[in-house]
């Protein structure tokens, strides 16, 4: 009789690739094709495949682990409580803890393919090193031109985030800047943009996207409200319009990037738009 997991990649309803990733781990690892070893091995390649990286055990507690339309809720295997499940789960060789050499790994109650989770660290540690503030920043001078650039905000009942996102971007190396359609993230890059230019005319800034359509978005949107923001004409001016795509900043050919840690880019100020 075939295993749940097989059924369900014959039916289409996971890859074949997480199929046979998962036998591959209960084979090695001793354990049945309809283990939860299995399931959990089948469950973090489908997430993967999705865009998530990891699987988070505890939101799944009770939840079925698949969906199919040939299958019944009911007779789909279901996440248990994440304690149990990680007990189970590091009885195997193939899972270890964070930073072993394992395929699985399991950090807190996620659940990571061994690849995934060191890209997450090793970003996660490039991130962290560049959240220290800048050391020559004057606050004085630095709430004058937010007062600049937020006339009204003595008016404002509320923090106004939109500055708060311009001050923090004028005091650290790195900042991520995350809001839904219309919430004014454009206008906050321009901001931060005329800041920096106002307190060094001469930076280097480029802005770039993922993608050619995400650049060209990018420049549209910028070049629509530029003239809304309250910015001084002359500082207007050095704000940059042209974007690219990250593999042409980077100078990427033929399977290279000619600007890496060891080769970085020459600039000041670097603006991602739609960072994944």
């Amino acid at each position: 009789m075939s295993s749940l997991l097989k059924i369900l990649a014959d039916n289409g309803d996971i890859n074949p690739v997480s199929y046979f990733f998962a036998d591959f781990i209960a084979e090695h690892s001793a354990a049945g094709p309809d283990s939860l070893l299995a399931y959990s091995a089948a469950l973090v390649s489908e997430n993967n495949a999705k865009g998530d990286v990891c699987v988070e055990l505890s939101q799944y507690l009770d939840r079925p682990l698949f969906s199919s339309d040939r299958i019944a809720p009911d007779d789909m295997p279901c996440g248990i409580e994440a304690v149990q499940w990680r007990q189970s789960l590091l009885e195997s060789a193939c899972v270890g803890s964070a930073g072993g050499e394992t395929p699985l790994i399991l950090d807190d109650d996620r659940l990571y393919l061994n690849r995934y989770w060191r890209y997450e660290s090793g970003l996660a540690e490039l991130i962290t090193s560049r959240l220290q503030s800048l050391p020559d920043f004057e606050p004085q001078e630095l709430a004058r031109q937010l007062t600049s650039l937020f006339p009204d905000r003595a008016q404002q009942q509320s923090l106004d985030t939109q500055e708060l996102a311009v001050a923090l971007a004028a005091i650290r190396r790195f900042v991520v800047i995350s809001g839904g359609p219309g919430t004014g993230k454009t206008t906050t890059v321009i901001k931060i943009l005329a800041l920096l230019l106002s307190q060094q005319p001469t930076m280097r800034i480029k802005l770039a996207a993922p993608t050619g359509k995400a650049a060209a978005r990018m420049m549209e949107s910028i070049g629509a409200r530029i003239n809304d923001a309250l910015i001084d004409p002359k500082i207007r001016d050095l704000i940059p319009r042209q974007a690219s795509t990250i593999h042409r900043l980077l100078g990427y050919s033929k399977y290279r990037f000619r600007h890496s840690a060891n080769n970085p880019l020459a600039l000041d100020c670097l603006v991602i738009d739609e960072a994944s």
